[in-house]
C-alpha cells in the first residue's frame, strides 16, 4: 500500500484522527513516526532491499571521494581479478598504509582498501579515502548500503510510494507506529505490550532473511567424520 493507505488504515484502528483526512494534524505524527520506526528497522539488519549499486571514478592523484548522499556505508566493492576493497580503520592506515613522503611514497597503484573519514559538510555524503589509486582514470564498482529518504509533510495525499520499503515488511512497521499511537493516545497499558509484539515480528522478518531455500542445503558433519577429520589433521592416519 502507499503512504496515504498506510496511515488511513492505522486511524481507522485507532481512531486516531480522520481517516478520510490525509493531511490533518494525525497524519504528520504518523508520518513522524513512520520515519522513525523506518530508521528503526533499517539499523537492525544489512537488509537485501537497501542494497543499491555503487560507483566510484579515480582520478589520479585524488584519494578522497563522496559516496552518493543516500549511501549509508559500503557493503563491497570489486577491485578486479575476482578481489574486494578491504575496509581499514584509521589506526591501520596510520600505521600502515599513509604513504611517507619522506621515503618517496605515494598512494598511487592499484586500488585495495579504503577507509571512511567522515562527512561532507555541505551535502551530508559520506566521504572515503581509497588507496591505492592508479595513474589512469577508473571506476570501481559495488554496492552500498541505502539511506531512505524520509517522508515530508508535503508528500501526504499524494498517495506517495513506500518503496524500497517492501510489502512483506509493512506489518512489522504497522506494529511499531501502532506502538506511538498509544503513547500519543496516552494508552499507557497497551504501549509496551504492543512495542514487544512489534520487536517479535521485527524478529521473525529478520530470521526469515537470514535463510535463503534457493541456496545449497548445508548440515554439519556426522561425529565420526568430524573426529577422522581431527584426527588426520594431528597427524594420526585412521
Amino acid at each position: 500500500m502507499n503512504l496515504d493507505e498506510f496511515i488511513a488504515n492505522l486511524k481507522r484502528q485507532t481512531q486516531y484522527g480522520n481517516p478520510s483526512t490525509e493531511t490533518d494534524q494525525a497524519a504528520k505524527d504518523v508520518r513522524i513516526s513512520i520515519n522513525g520506526n523506518l530508521d528503526r528497522i533499517c539499523k537492525n539488519w544489512m537488509w537485501d532491499w537497501l542494497y543499491d549499486p555503487l560507483s566510484i571514478t579515480l582520478i589520479s592523484g585524488t584519494e578522497d571521494y563522496d559516496l552518493d548522499s543516500d549511501h549509508a556505508k559500503i557493503v563491497d566493492i570489486f577491485a578486479g581479478d575476482g578481489l574486494r576493497l578491504t575496509n581499514i580503520s584509521l589506526k591501520e592506515y596510520h600505521a600502515y598504509k599513509k604513504p611517507d613522503a619522506a621515503l618517496g611514497q605515494t598512494n598511487e597503484g592499484t586500488a585495495a582498501w579504503y577507509l571512511y573519514i567522515g562527512r561532507n559538510s555541505s551535502t551530508g555524503a559520506r566521504k572515503v579515502r581509497i588507496g591505492n589509486i592508479p595513474t589512469s582514470t577508473s571506476t570501481l564498482t559495488g554496492f552500498a548500503k541505502l539511506r531512505l529518504t524520509r517522508f515530508a509533510d508535503s508528500d501526504l495525499g499524494t498517495d506517495k510510494s513506500m518503496l524500497p520499503f517492501p510489502v512483506e515488511g509493512e506489518d512489522v512497521l504497522h506494529a511499531f507506529v501502532l506502538a506511538d499511537i498509544y503513547r500519543l493516545q496516552d494508552k499507557k497499558d497497551l504501549i509496551f505490550p504492543q512495542i514487544n509484539l512489534a520487536e517479535q515480528k521485527l524478529k521473525d522478518w529478520r530470521g526469515e532473511e537470514a535463510t535463503e531455500p534457493a541456496r545449497d542445503a548445508t548440515s554439519k558433519l556426522p561425529p565420526y567424520l568430524r573426529r577422522k577429520l581431527i584426527n588426520r589433521s594431528r597427524g594420526y592416519v585412521v
